[in-house]
């Protein structure tokens, strides 16, 4: 079945939810974030608690994941992964790739997305001078959230093992990232408060 995308269009921007923090994902988030996943992907929830099982084998030398709390509950997860696609038979550049964005039905158009953005890639920050992102090339709304943060087409000629594009060709997008802060600056923001990177107004 082909995938479906929303249009920019159908879906006008609600009132911010200016009261959401963006932490590191925790071992009490695991249900909930299954949860957003299977809803998200039509899995079984078996399926989803297995793939986010496989997230705790990952340290944090090639796996960031954060999620978005608003009253005592996880509403979406985002997360980054140093991939290698020619290590798996694939093409394309190796480096930190923005890997997964998953907001539920109910708190999307606040400005969650956004803030997960926001917070991945300040963490990529003094990991990497580049970020990497792809999206099928119908899927406009992710387009254009990650282009208000800076991220341009970079080729249509890439393959990430195991990523399928359905119903339309994948393009793969880059950000060039600042310089790096100061160690003890970016070790503060890992501990606790992730630090900011805004994106342009849309």
């Amino acid at each position: 079945m082909a995938s479906e995308f929303a249009k920019p269009s159908s879906m006008p921007q609600l009132e911010p939810w200016t009261d959401t923090s963006v932490r590191r994902f925790e071992s009490g988030d695991f249900e909930r974030c299954a949860g957003l996943l299977a809803a998200r992907s039509g899995w079984s929830l078996d399926r989803a608690r297995r793939s986010v099982g496989r997230w705790r084998g990952h340290g944090t030398d090639d796996q960031i994941v954060v999620v978005a709390e608003r009253d005592a509950t996880v509403h979406g997860y985002g997360r980054a992964n140093r991939l290698d696609p020619g290590a798996g038979g694939g093409t394309g550049p190796a480096g930190w790739f923005l890997t997964g964005l998953v907001v539920a039905p109910e708190s999307r158009r606040h400005g969650i997305g956004q803030l997960l953005t926001r917070a991945r890639l300040a963490q990529l920050v003094g990991l990497s001078d580049e970020a990497w992102y792809f999206a099928n090339e119908r899927n406009i709304v992710s387009i254009d959230l990650h282009a208000r943060f800076g991220f341009r087409p970079y080729t249509r000629d890439f393959q990430i093992p195991g990523v399928c594009f359905e119903d339309g060709a994948g393009i793969l997008f880059r950000l060039a990232l600042p310089e790096s802060t100061p160690a003890s600056s970016r070790n503060r923001s890992r501990g606790g408060s992730l630090a900011s990177m805004d994106p342009t107004p849309a």
